[in-house]
């Protein structure tokens, strides 16, 4: 009988900040900076479109960078999408909601772990995003 792997939901970030760690937070400003970084590098800022590549080679720097291995990797799924989530409808909205896709669908084509990509996919449904991760899938 095959056995599938099944993954929580990511809160360990949540958790912490719930018990008052403030290294958390530092470490999700860190993990921002570096997608902005990322971003800037790849194009990604001026051509929404284009699918970010290398991206399991940054991993290793959100791991080292952002706590801890398991830290790291839920930092990097949550705020590489998260930064252009919103609950608001607008033309900007728009904008940014292709972004996350793109976001998205690049974690998801990179050699990335699952734990990036599913806390990237389930960051998007706690936003509501679930067309984005519904055509990614497809």
């Amino acid at each position: 009988m095959k056995t599938t792997k099944t993954y929580s939901i990511p809160t360990r970030t949540i958790d912490l900040l719930l018990k008052g760690d403030q290294n958390v937070l530092e470490c999700y400003h860190i993990g921002s900076e570096i997608w902005h970084q990322i971003e800037l590098e790849s194009g990604f800022i001026r051509n929404s479109r284009i699918i970010l590549m290398n991206l399991a080679d940054k991993q290793v720097l959100f791991e080292k960078q952002c706590g801890n291995r398991l830290l790291g990797r839920e930092i990097m799924g949550i705020v590489g999408v998260a930064r252009y989530c919103s609950e608001r409808k607008t033309v900007k909205t728009l904008k940014d909601r292709q972004k996350a896709l793109n976001i998205y669908l690049s974690l998801l084509k990179s050699d990335c772990s699952i734990e990036i990509q599913y806390a990237a996919e389930h960051t998007l449904r706690l936003y509501g995003y679930n067309d984005i991760v519904d055509a990614a899938r497809g």
